[in-house]
């Protein structure tokens, strides 16, 4: 019952295609074979789509890159228009943010930092809202510039603990001194 809902389904992508006079030449009923292996798909430089009431669900353009839910791919590999669900995604990625703790690493002081987002309005090194509105944000580089973040709050922690601890002792000692006299 699958294989036939399965080849149903081809047959009706077949006459779609058919019918809108784009592949026909290239395709037969009984599927493609280039090199010995079957596929369905073109051997000339035209994309492929399947479609449904009429509009396009996926495009597969003549270079490999996917559209889902639109047919433009601007570049992008895959190009989905609409919500994507995934249990899992992973990203490779070519830096992460533990050079905030480098010996070398500049971290502003807090004065420094206010100063910066009163005069810029965002926190350093991370995008403005109008960039982030209008251009493309990766995802990797954006997880890895708020750890760097979360690193330097860490790290602005770290120091303001050790100065109320040394508040807190100089106030223990000065209540033992009082307390000896």
């Amino acid at each position: 019952m699958k294989k036939m809902k399965i080849k149903l389904a081809i047959l009706a992508l077949f006459c779609i295609l058919v019918n809108s006079g784009v592949f026909a030449q290239n395709w037969s009923l009984s599927g493609n074979t280039l090199n010995g292996t079957e596929f369905i798909g073109s051997i000339n430089n035209h994309g492929f789509s399947l479609v449904t009431s009429g509009k396009p669900r996926i495009v597969i353009k003549p270079d490999g890159n996917v559209g889902i839910g639109t047919t433009s791919t601007s570049g992008f590999r895959l190009s989905v228009e609409g919500k994507l669900r995934a249990r899992e995604v992973f990203i490779d990625l070519d830096q992460w943010a533990d050079h905030v703790f480098d010996p070398g690493h500049h971290l502003l002081s807090l004065n420094e930092l206010e100063s910066f987002i009163d005069c810029f309005g965002h926190l350093p090194s991370i995008p403005t809202e109008a960039e982030v509105l209008t251009q493309d944000v990766s995802i990797g580089v954006i997880q890895t510039l708020m750890l760097e973040k979360i690193e330097e709050i860490t790290l602005y922690l770290i120091d303001l603990n050790k100065r109320l601890e040394s508040l807190e002792s100089g106030v223990f000692n000065s209540a033992d001194t009082h307390h000896e006299k």
